[in-house]
């Protein structure tokens, strides 16, 4: 199927086992700025909720991004999903979620059904194999910036996203601007 992702998702009424999003835009037009006025529909509450909904039980949600230092892209992205899964009616989006990276890339899943121990644990020696590492495990606070946007009472994580050096906030089909990340 040739289409852009978003809209052929929605006309369909098909579901998935995983819906994989990975590296479909260039990074050369981000490393100069001008995405970050430009409108991102692929990655918006909305778009996620899309994603979720198209699922078959058990089903995931799969993004490959960049991974920065300090992390921008990916977290967002995470704090979109989380906000997606709770729009859901999901208690807890961060057993939902698990983020893992090589050198530049780091893949976001974010499925219809909280990770149990065994596919973490199936994730864990898939990761090990490949030599990548652990940013976020839906079963270990480590406390570093992914488990204080994700895994923090409300009010904590409206103030660590508020106070953090980029933003972070999800983006929504309203304001859909993902790759604009510095703050005035």
């Amino acid at each position: 199927v040739v289409c852009e992702g978003r809209s052929f998702i929605r006309r369909t009424d098909q579901r998935y086992d995983v819906i994989q999003l990975s590296g479909v835009d260039t990074y050369a037009a981000l490393s100069q700025g001008a995405y970050s006025v430009a409108e991102g529909f692929l990655y918006t509450v909305e778009a996620l909720e899309d994603y979720l909904a198209h699922l078959r039980p058990g089903g995931c949600v799969s993004f490959s991004r960049w991974i920065m230092n300090p992390p921008r892209e990916t977290l967002r992205l995470a704090t979109t999903a989380a906000e997606a899964l709770r729009r859901r009616g999901v208690k807890d989006p961060a057993t939902h979620l698990v983020v893992i990276r090589g050198n530049a890339w780091a893949t976001l899943l974010a499925c219809d059904k909280p990770f149990e121990k065994r596919q973490v644990q199936r994730l864990h020696a898939f990761a090990h194999y490949e030599g990548y590492r652990w940013v976020f495990n839906p079963l270990n606070n480590t406390g570093g910036a992914f488990d204080r946007a994700l895994r923090t009472p409300e009010q904590s994580r409206k103030a660590f996203i508020a106070d953090y050096v980029y933003q972070l906030n999800p983006t929504t089909d309203d304001a859909p601007f993902f790759f604009n990340y510095f703050r005035w």
